[in-house]
């Protein structure tokens, strides 16, 4: 099932009407499970306190009651949060006021539309100013929207108020990556790992939390805890990989991955994340020709989607690894997926100028030079594109004067002459 687009549907209403829609028709069936949790609740709870978040949604997928949506969120949250927001939704449908207004603003926020949730919150705020849920939910809408004090307060109260409440604890952890809420976000999340030391979504938490606020070491301990518990837990691999990446220990980070490869339990999106983790550190550790093959995994993942700003980074990346390595023609096939939406993009065509230059297909190369030369005379790299270009077609005067206005704009680049000596050698 295709959460994200349920979920956008969903969201568009709520920002319309103030309300989520029926996105699925109850049945008396269906409204006696939602004031009955379903009996698989309990197992559910255990399967997400170890991480088995694929076993949380077997478990759960005739229950639709409100404890079952919320737990359903939380588990997708941790690993792609933006279609969380489909659970929150089903949940809002269900809970009462003013846990029901709570939901729907979870979902607007897990979708990045931190003003329309505070426009949610504000009036339930005012009329339910003491309940914990409200206030830290409420806290979380003003620190993305740059009131943090107020909002980091609110939601510091609320937990004191409500320390069992995962609500309250889930928020500082999310408000932890605007860095200013991280030494609250570690302080609860120390007193929920103090009360649940087994749990690994908390280690996992907490792990990020110190990850992304620069405390690598600190990070790794969670994690390595987090494995203790689940070795056998994709994201956990993926999220220790990422740290020793940022440390360079690319070997370590190599492993991790090709360990989450091998996790019974795989997700589609993360395993794509550890792919492009994956060719990065190859690529960073000069294993090319292993970055090359994974490359081209990753980019066969994405056949029939619509290719994202990240996918598109992807093709780029795979095309420069192929060019590292003088595969030229297999390279420009490579950027064949771009051809068609992104053909006029800047970043498309200079790759594409660069690999018909080294491919000495010069009239096509110079051609698209001029193109972006008169988009935008101040980038030298065009400039020196169309040199070796005009320098393979023995234009030697005009070469000359390109590699001379290439160097003006990039200093450093002194040999340019020696290139262009060479090139019409």
């Amino acid at each position: 099932m295709n959460y994200k687009s349920l979920a956008s549907c969903a969201i568009a209403l709520v920002l319309a009407y103030g309300q989520a829609p029926n996105v699925v028709t109850a049945s008396p069936e269906s409204e006696h499970s939602a004031k009955t949790p379903s009996v698989n609740l309990a197992k559910a709870k255990k399967a997400f306190e170890h991480c088995s978040f694929a076993e949380v949604t077997r478990l759960l997928a005739k229950d639709n009651s409100e404890e079952g949506f919320f737990l359903q969120a939380r588990a997708v949250e941790i690993v792609r949060s933006g279609d969380a927001s489909f659970f929150y939704l089903r949940a809002s449908q269900i809970a009462p006021t003013p846990l029901k207004e709570v939901y729907k603003a979870l979902a607007l926020l897990s979708s990045t539309r931190s003003s329309s949730a505070l426009d949610v919150l504000r009036p339930i705020y005012a009329r339910y100013p003491s309940n914990p849920e409200v206030m830290s939910t409420y806290g979380r809408c003003l620190c993305t929207a740059d009131q943090s004090e107020k909002g980091r307060e609110l939601m510091r109260v609320a937990r004191l108020k409500d320390p069992k409440s995962e609500i309250c604890s889930d928020n500082l952890s999310n408000v932890a990556k605007l860095n200013f809420a991280v030494s609250d976000a570690l302080e609860s999340l120390g007193r929920d790992i103090a009360a649940k030391p087994h749990s690994v979504p908390l280690r996992l938490r907490r792990a990020i939390v110190f990850s992304e606020s620069g405390q690598l070491k600190e990070s790794l301990g969670d994690f390595d805890a987090a494995l203790k518990e689940n070795p056998d837990c994709q994201y956990t691999y993926y999220q220790r990989a990422t740290v020793y990446r940022n440390m360079q220990k690319y070997d370590k980070a190599i492993a991790d991955l090709v360990r989450s490869e091998q996790c019974p339990e795989k997700d589609r999106l993360v395993s794509q994340r550890v792919l492009r983790l994956k060719v990065d550190c190859e690529d960073q550790s000069h294993h090319v020709s292993s970055a090359v093959a994974d490359s081209r995994a990753l980019i066969d993942s994405y056949r029939g989607l619509k290719l994202s700003r990240g996918m598109r980074a992807d093709i780029l990346h795979r095309v420069t690894l192929l060019e590292k390595q003088n595969q030229c023609d297999a390279a420009l096939k490579a950027l064949q997926p771009m051809m068609h939406d992104y053909s006029d993009r800047s970043e498309v065509l200079t790759v594409q100028a660069r690999l018909l230059g080294k491919l000495k297909r010069y009239k096509e190369s110079l051609a698209i030079a001029d193109k972006l030369v008169a988009r935008d005379n101040e980038m030298w790299e065009w400039h020196q594109i169309r040199g070796l270009a005009l320098a393979g077609l023995g234009d030697t005067t005009r070469a000359e004067h390109e590699f001379a206005q290439a160097k003006s704009l990039k200093s450093e680049y002194s040999d340019l002459p020696q290139q262009l000596r060479e090139r019409i050698k």
